[in-house]
Parts: C-alpha cells; structure tokens; sequence
C-alpha cells in the first residue's frame, strides 16, 4: 500500500503519454488499507483510576499525521499527553516507545503506559466505567448537521478494531456489562462483543466506513446509523464490591 496513494484517494489526475493527455483519478484505497489496532490492558482501582498498556498498530491515511506528530522523541509524551487527554481527563503518559517512524514505508507502532485519575466515576456504591473507557461521540464529529445539501467527503474508507482487557480489583465484581450490537449500513459496519467472567471482562469492537461520499440522500441514514453506535459505545459497566 502507498502511503501518497492513501492520502490522495480520488483525487483528479492528468496522464500525459504519447498520445496526449488523459484525465481519471487515483485510485480509492480500501478500508483494509487505513487500518487501526488498539489493545489495551486496563486495571481499575476501587477509586475508579486506571493504569491502562496501550498498544496501537496504524496504517494507512491516519499514519501520516501520527508519524508527523510523533516524530520528535523529546515532545512524544507531550503530544500524547495532549491527544489521549481528550479521552481519558487528566491522563499522564508514563512511559511511551514508537520505534522505526522514519520508515514511511512501515505501519506506525505505539506502546505506552498511561494513568488516567478516573476512568470510571463513582455513584454510591456503584462504580460506571463507559464501554470503551471514554465517550465516542461519532455524530457530534461526523455528522453533526440534521441534514445536508451537499454529499458528505470522508477522508478515506478506514476500518477500527478494538479490545480492552479489563481486570478489578480484588473484592469487587460486575453488576452490569454492557450488551453486544451488530449494525450495518451503506456506509459503515460496526460490531461490539463484550463478555465477561469473575473480575475481567473483554471487550472487542469493530468500525469499517467503506465509503468516501456519503450523498445528501443518503446522510440522514448515515447520521441515525452513527447514533445508534453511539448508542452502543454510551453503554456503560456497572462494578461493585462483592
């Protein structure tokens, strides 16, 4: 895969040869292309901070603006900082390694060690944790127009997976799981697998956009599609002490 290429999806393109000029348009990557692995191993105290192993693969459109940010060792933990802090409040990178970024050619790879002051909130007795650890919020930055009188651009078709190792602490036990959910449209596909036994629960979630436009026809069903995702990822874990 060609990382210019992936950037440049659809654009118009001029072939000159020796028949003259030919206009056509580079061609769409896929989402298999622009394709994004997160693991993490998350452990919660009875106080609801965490200390989660971040794990991230990347590839593709959104590797360049990773690769550009991260490519100065001495501001790596402050970029971080300030890119995870829009999830997790109050986070602190601890430790982070993102080896080979010179290599354009190479998918980005990130491990850190990261400590977040309340990852679930407290409500009595009951400690709330979201799905993901944070709120997706995908109509308010994809689609936050009711409707629209021009297609919708995206940057690129791109596929997102997801899993969270969750484990307790002693002495407590979950109360609620959040539900599995399978949605599917013209324009995305998403699942969310959540199971759970004694103190750790795993969660598995997968996000494809397969499409660059989204048509004014069609917008109004792309943006109820996302809120029910939303809807999906708003499902929080209830945890208490045994």
């Amino acid at each position: 895969m060609n990382p210019i290429t992936t950037i440049l999806n659809a654009y118009p393109l001029v072939v000159l040869d020796g028949e003259g000029a030919k206009l056509t348009t580079i061609p769409v990557s896929t989402a298999a292309e622009n394709h994004q692995v997160t693991v993490q191993k998350v452990s919660l105290t009875g106080e609801g901070a965490a200390t989660i192993e971040h794990s991230l693969h990347l590839e593709g459109a959104g590797a360049v603006a990773w690769r550009a940010s991260l490519q100065a060792v001495e501001r790596q933990k402050e970029r971080l900082t300030s890119v995870w802090g829009r999830y997790y409040p109050g986070a602190t990178v601890v430790s982070i390694s993102a080896p080979r970024l010179g290599d354009v050619l190479r998918p980005i790879e990130v491990q850190a060690k990261i400590t977040v002051p309340e990852l679930a909130q407290r409500d009595g007795e009951v400690l709330r944790m979201p799905v993901l650890g944070y709120r997706a919020g995908l109509v308010r930055s994809l689609a936050p127009q009711a409707k629209r009188e021009h297609t919708l651009m995206m940057t690129s078709p791109s596929l997102e997976e997801h899993t969270i190792e969750l484990s307790l602490p002693a002495g407590y036990a979950f109360s609620q799981v959040p539900q599995g959910a399978r949605l599917e449209g013209p324009h995305l596909r998403f699942s969310l697998e959540v199971t759970a036994e004694g103190g750790r629960a795993t969660v598995r979630s997968r996000l494809e956009y397969t499409t660059v436009r989204v048509s004014a026809a069609d917008y109004r069903a792309f943006r109820d599609l996302l809120g029910q995702v939303d809807a999906a990822l708003e499902q929080t874990f209830e945890i208490r002490r045994r």
